[in-house]
């Protein structure tokens, strides 16, 4: 299944989705190469034109732009985007057994980084920095989406 495909039937069909994902085999590398990876770059590129060239008012009207704050941002967006689904895999993964799952690093990484599939598009709004806090907001979606996961 295509990456595009993916993105598109998690957002859209969520429980079908679940269903064939939960009969895929994975690691937790090949989920973030081949999904988290490409879906970050697009956050970071977004992050980067956004602030660099548009930038983002900041306290008592201090406008922040520039090509140095657009490279800052978007290192900032990709490695915490990185950082942040390794680790909650991680989590979720030692924390298996205490919920009566069985710990599977290939599978807890899936859940993560398909939930986070949201937040990851919403990094596209950072493109017009203002609008930066809807990226945030679609989040929350991915919160439902990883309950319908577990």
């Amino acid at each position: 299944m295509s990456m595009i495909d993916r993105v598109k039937n998690i957002i859209l069909t969520p429980k079908a989705e679940w269903d064939v994902i939960s009969n895929e085999e994975t690691s937790i590398g090949k989920v973030v190469s081949a999904y988290v990876l490409p879906l970050t770059i697009v956050s970071a590129a977004a992050s980067f034109i956004g602030y660099g060239f548009i930038g983002a008012s900041g306290f008592m009207g201090f406008r922040q732009i520039g090509i140095m704050w657009g490279v800052s941002q978007a290192i900032i967006v990709f490695v915490n985007s990185l950082v942040s689904v390794c680790v909650a895999a991680y989590v979720i993964d030692m924390l298996a057994p205490s919920f009566g799952s069985q710990k599977n690093i290939g599978r807890a990484s899936q859940l993560v980084a398909y939930s986070y599939t949201p937040a990851l598009l919403g990094g596209v709004f950072n493109i017009l920095p203002i609008l930066g806090i809807l990226g945030a907001l679609f989040g929350l979606y991915g919160i439902y989406l990883m309950y319908l996961g577990m």
